[in-house]
């Protein structure tokens, strides 16, 4: 089993988007010894139905309370004003799959992005146009990309990622998880502060 931190999240997430600073620290931390490898979870990949007025009064206080926590800045005007959009994550999640396939390296800046897009900038990220321009800006082909992405294998790939996560005991996001002599270690299951998270890898390592 390869040591590495494992992060498992959704860019629909907002207790994602609110950790995303403390992950950073973790990965400048430890970057010179343990790779860092991006998993996608399926916050809600098989949502098909509109947000109705609940869902949104529901997601607009949840979002509120991360913001408060974290201080992480929200844009609320597509929960607010966008009619028909569909909650469905599954597209996201399939664009990162896609450029972990072509710059693994880049997964996570990605992630970050299209991310950042969709709640500090109120960005409907679920629109194959949005999800291509920014990968293009990461240097991938608009064509390459879109290619691969509409392939029914990465399709596959996606839905294998969201199994793994379940199948490690993987509930709800962000998840992180330290891979170290030959067993899984959860440093969080849930929102954590980096300096949480370090100390559980220092008593594991030391």
């Amino acid at each position: 089993m390869k040591e590495e931190i494992i992060y498992i999240g959704d860019p629909m997430c907002s207790w994602c988007y609110g950790m995303v600073n403390e992950l950073d620290k973790l990965m400048s931390k430890y970057q010179d010894r343990f790779p860092f490898r991006t998993v996608v979870g399926g916050l809600r990949p098989y949502e098909t139905q509109p947000m109705d007025q609940k869902m949104r009064d529901f997601l607009k206080d949840h979002w509120q309370e991360v913001h408060t926590r974290t201080q992480q800045p929200f844009d609320f005007r597509l929960l607010e004003s966008a009619k028909g959009f569909v909650y469905n994550t599954e597209k996201p999640c399939r664009a990162i799959v896609t450029v972990r396939h072509f710059i693994p390296e880049k997964a996570h800046a990605y992630f970050k992005a299209i991310q950042s897009a969709f709640y500090a900038k109120a960005i409907d990220i679920t629109q194959d146009e949005v999800l291509i321009e920014t990968a293009k800006s990461l240097g991938i082909n608009p064509i390459d990309f879109n290619t691969y992405f509409q392939k029914e294998s990465t399709r596959k790939e996606t839905y294998d990622d969201f199994t793994w996560a379940q199948q490690i005991g993987v509930t709800g996001f962000p998840s992180v998880i330290l891979s170290y002599n030959q067993e899984l270690f959860a440093l969080a299951l849930g929102y954590r502060t980096f300096e949480d998270m370090d100390e559980i890898i220092r008593k594991i390592i030391d």
